[in-house]
């Protein structure tokens, strides 16, 4: 069940992750955050802690063993998880400690049994993926505001971490309608039986408004979980394919790129993107130019390359991956010269202000060096911008700097 779990995950999630390892350092920050906190839990969560009710086989011991059970159809044993109650109506589900969960009263009260086995197998799928850790690093390193990059990309991994635990909501029920009924309590806090509506009608529903979504090329991405409709078409997919229905059969996981393929397409409506040819020509020609002027001493600076995916991401939820399926296809002039002839000849009166950008980049270290000086001309040139009005731009930066 572990190998299968790990291998259900959404691909982008470890992406994700892939990327804060190599520009942050990210596993080495978790652990010795961890280790931090065990020093210090007995001080910190036995405070926090009391004012919740623990569940065990004396206190709401049905629910309790309910959660026991899916710990062991999970296999998991990496660490005791501890459940509790809370009677505040505005905390939800908790996962502030990588061993406690905190199911508020309302939840419990208003599900069924089986609608907790969904709920149960959620919140510890997020425990399984250890999905606390990125925020807990994030919040170390920036305590007050993440940069705009960082932040637009940890809202896309939180958005696709609720799909993956909904697989794993699925896998602790094995009933769609009851994850259906969930979803649509999540949507509207009512109950889809009492109100006799059907998962067949709901999911027609649904569907309808994923097309629309689909249509209109907006960008969905909310800041903590996907939108419901985008959320339990994901489920929808999961438990319609090959994968999901094998393992139920046999136990074992076979490859299935329709799943992969139909899920991309869902994360994609939470991806911000170029709409046309002129904004697609401006994430080019910055992606280039501002890559081009970084690296021109093959040595980039963590400070610049920061300020070059807080440029980015203003046109693009994933600047990283951009920017490497961007370099791998042809080489960085070639970019800049077809993306500045389109800025050129369609919208002229852009290029001051995306080489204005340029410059707020290279200055980031509050340092223009003679090579640097030298490509922004020419990549002004590029852009048909006058040198006289170019070299002013840049004399403002440094008084500004």
């Amino acid at each position: 069940m572990k190998e299968f779990i790990e291998k259900i995950r959404i691909p982008d999630e470890k992406k994700i992750l892939n990327n804060l390892e190599e520009v942050l350092n990210f596993s080495m920050i978790s652990d010795l955050l961890s280790f931090h906190v065990s020093q210090k839990k007995e001080q910190t969560l036995s405070k926090k802690m009391q004012f919740y009710l623990p569940l065990s086989p004396q206190v709401v011991g049905k629910l309790y063993s309910l959660t026991q059970e899916i710990i062991h159809q999970f296999n998991y044993t990496d660490r005791q998880v501890i459940f509790y109650i809370s009677n505040d109506s505005d905390f939800n589900l908790n996962e502030d400690e990588p061993h406690y969960i905190v199911f508020n009263s309302g939840i419990v009260e208003k599900h069924t049994e089986d609608e907790m086995r969904f709920i149960i197998g959620h919140e510890l799928g997020h425990l399984i993926y250890k999905h606390h850790i990125i925020g807990h690093v994030l919040d170390h390193i920036y305590p007050s505001r993440l940069p705009d990059f960082l932040k637009v990309i940890h809202q896309l991994w939180s958005n696709i971490s609720e799909m993956s635990a909904d697989r794993l909501g699925l896998l602790a029920v094995e009933d769609f309608e009851t994850a259906v009924s969930v979803m649509f309590r999540l949507c509207s806090g009512l109950d889809m039986e009492r109100l006799n509506v059907t998962a067949m009608n709901f999911m027609a529903v649904n569907d309808n408004l994923v097309s629309d979504m689909t249509t209109s090329r907006q960008n969905y991405l909310t800041e903590t979980h996907p939108a419901n409709s985008i959320r339990m078409k994901a489920l929808d997919i999961f438990y319609h394919s090959r994968m999901y229905k094998t393992f139920l059969k046999n136990g074992k996981f076979v490859q299935d790129n329709k799943i992969r393929q139909q899920t991309d397409e869902l994360i994609a409506l939470l991806h911000e993107q170029p709409d046309d040819d002129i904004d697609r020509a401006v994430l080019d020609f910055l992606t280039a130019a501002g890559y081009y002027l970084i690296n021109n001493d093959r040595e980039i600076t963590i400070e610049k390359y920061e300020e070059l995916m807080n440029m980015l991401s203003s046109f693009h939820s994933w600047p990283p991956d951009y920017v490497n399926q961007l370099l791998q296809k042809k080489k960085l002039m070639s970019i800049i010269n077809k993306s500045a002839s389109i800025i050129i000849e369609k919208c002229p009166a852009i290029a001051p202000g995306l080489f204005a950008k340029l410059v707020h980049l290279i200055a980031k270290d509050q340092r223009i060096k003679k090579d640097e000086f030298d490509i922004l001309l020419l990549i002004a040139e590029k852009l048909k911008l006058p040198k006289r009005d170019t070299v002013e731009m840049i004399l403002q930066e440094i008084k500004d700097k």
